[in-house]
């Protein structure tokens, strides 16, 4: 079996206890970077779903199922699309795959002589916490693989010997098991205790007008498109992949002469349709606002 440890790290003549305060200033770190993802996500969620109503005229279809109801009888809208991402976050936990809103953090520590090793487990997209792990935990960078050849810095003869020789450490440190069951394990954002983004700084986030009607217009462009092509499909592919292809075609597309043209007068139409400001107000009303329950199955 071949070991690929993309992501390993050494700090020289430190113990665990003097180690234990870097790795403490770096959970505070990876907890306000979690909290700027979701800040983030919520408040695209949120300009998104009032912005394109505003669009269309048509409330968003309502897909829960009955246990959900309560929430489309008496739920507010923040509340909600809150809700919903955090429990787009809990699932990250608990299943087998990746996702855009995985913000899992952790570090795995394994004394050797003289050292200790660390592998840092980052699940975000474009390893967001890394960063902020160099600069508190300062570490060297201490990566093995053995299913190609070594950096180019280490190709020479005493580089491989050097290279050969850190993977016979590397093979001590972690032993036969996995990392967590051979090392000790330090969770930085964990399926409890993470961020849960407020209202005050989602509003902040929203942006501006101008760069709401740049995204407005090019969600209406490009979904008008999906669903051109969708059309134009003998047999729907409503499988995932099929979604994607429907979306990247889309996007080459408004690129193209025509869909340039189809922006621009989208953008001249959001202008005119959308607020000039969502309020902590719009962000407050009920969720029947801007959803309505379908009117047949399917809808």
């Amino acid at each position: 079996m071949s070991t690929k440890l993309f992501h390993g790290w050494r700090i020289k003549g430190i113990t665990l206890e003097k180690l234990l305060p870097r790795l403490l200033r770096f959970r505070k770190a990876a907890y306000a970077i979690a909290e700027n993802m979701l800040v983030t996500e919520v408040a695209d969620r949120c300009r998104h779903r009032i912005d394109s109503v505003a669009m269309s005229g048509r409330k968003h279809v309502w897909e829960h199922a009955d246990d959900m109801s309560w929430v489309f009888d008496h739920g507010g809208f923040f509340a909600y699309i809150a809700g919903e991402v955090d429990r787009e976050i809990h699932e990250s936990f608990t299943k087998l795959q990746r996702s855009s809103l995985d913000i899992e953090c952790s570090v795995t520590c394994h004394p050797v002589r003289g050292a200790i090793l660390l592998l840092l487990f980052d699940n975000s997209p474009g390893r967001a916490y890394e960063k902020a792990f160099k600069s508190t935990v300062k570490a060297e960078s201490f990566p093995y693989w053995d299913n190609t050849d070594p950096p180019k810095d280490m190709q020479d003869k005493n580089g491989y010997r050097r290279w050969e020789a850190r993977g016979r450490l590397w093979d001590r440190a972690l032993g036969d098991g996995i990392p967590a069951e051979n090392g000790f394990s330090f969770t930085c954002i964990g399926q409890y205790g993470r961020p849960h983004p407020r209202m005050a700084p989602v509003l902040k986030r929203i942006g501006s007008f101008a760069s709401r009607v740049d995204a407005a217009a090019y969600d209406a462009v490009g979904q008008a498109r999906m669903r051109v092509l969708a059309r134009r499909e003998k047999e729907l592919d409503d499988s995932a992949s099929g979604f994607v292809g429907r979306f990247l075609d889309a996007q080459r597309w408004m690129k193209t002469t025509a869909g340039k043209r189809a922006v621009k007068k989208a953008k001249v139409r959001a202008r005119r349709r959308l607020s000039k400001e969502i309020t902590a107000e719009d962000l407050m009303k009920p969720v029947k606002k801007y959803f309505r329950k379908a009117k047949k199955h399917g809808e």
